[in-house]
């Protein structure tokens, strides 16, 4: 078995990394929760420290070798508690017979999502799957480390792909990890990333995600010229909504908080 470079795959063989990830969920699992769904279970390292944690794990795997690899697993010691599905995680929002499956197989119940993700599908899998109708309590995620601190950045630094995320949860890193945890090795360090999915404002979602790719489809331009531009108004209309929010009229997209879109996407859908 060697490393598919296509799928991305790099697995996690640091034990004390795999420690510190189990000794993490268990501590956010607040709770209770029984169930879990891994993505991406690899060489099954994860996989058995979650079946320590969980009574039910249910493993998306997209590689058939190592989807053999992982039934072994079950069929061998853990047939009544873990389940694995041949599947590409990234079509979870695209196929909703496979959220069935996960409502299915759980029962309706709470669960949660673990993983070590391909640092080429992050930022898509992410949020596909904080969109999931059947929403997880917690997600624990490996990701490349600059992905995490671009989701977790704050105003000043904000991008459309931390906005995207923290308009569904609140991102917390929980601690990085050096490359050298993998094989193979990586060129980047890596970080494990928490989201927790929050209640979500009474907005049109829609509306919300146009409001935000429109603010930053030009980094280098002030926000008011891209949404004059975005939204053919004149930049009065804007200044008139930035006066009313308090926000200059010189500010940049980096520069808006997660209330400060939303806020600013109900004054222009008034």
């Amino acid at each position: 078995m060697r490393p598919n470079s296509l799928l991305g795959q790099n697995f996690l063989i640091s034990d004390f990394v795999l420690d510190s990830i189990e000794k993490n969920v268990l501590s956010l699992n607040k709770n209770s929760i029984e169930n879990v769904v891994e993505i991406g279970g690899g060489f099954g390292f994860l996989t058995n420290k979650l079946l320590n944690l969980f009574s039910k794990v249910l493993v998306i795997e997209k590689d058939p070798i190592l989807y053999e690899g992982l039934k072994k697993i079950k069929y061998t010691s853990f047939d009544n508690k873990m389940d694995v599905f041949l599947e590409d995680a990234l079509d979870i929002y695209k196929k909703s017979y496979l959220e069935k499956k996960i409502n299915d197989y759980f029962n309706n119940q709470k669960y949660c999502f673990v993983a070590n993700i391909p640092y080429s599908i992050t930022s898509r899998l992410i949020r596909n799957l904080l969109e999931l109708e059947y929403k997880p309590d917690f997600l624990v995620f490996m990701v490349q480390k600059e992905v995490a601190e671009r989701i977790c950045a704050k105003p000043g630094s904000m991008s459309l792909l931390s906005v995207s995320c923290q308009f569904y949860a609140d991102c917390e890193i929980l601690f990085y990890v050096d490359k050298n945890s993998f094989y193979p090795e990586p060129k980047i360090d890596s970080a494990v990333l928490y989201l927790k999915p929050k209640k979500l404002p009474s907005i049109d979602i829609n509306n919300f995600f146009r409001v935000s790719k429109i603010g930053f489809s030009s980094r280098r331009k002030k926000l008011i010229h891209n949404l004059s531009s975005g939204f053919l108004k004149d930049k009065v209309y804007f200044k008139e909504i930035f006066s009313k929010m308090g926000l200059d009229e010189n500010v940049r997209a980096q520069n808006l908080s997660i209330e400060d879109w939303i806020e600013l996407c109900y004054n222009i859908y008034v």
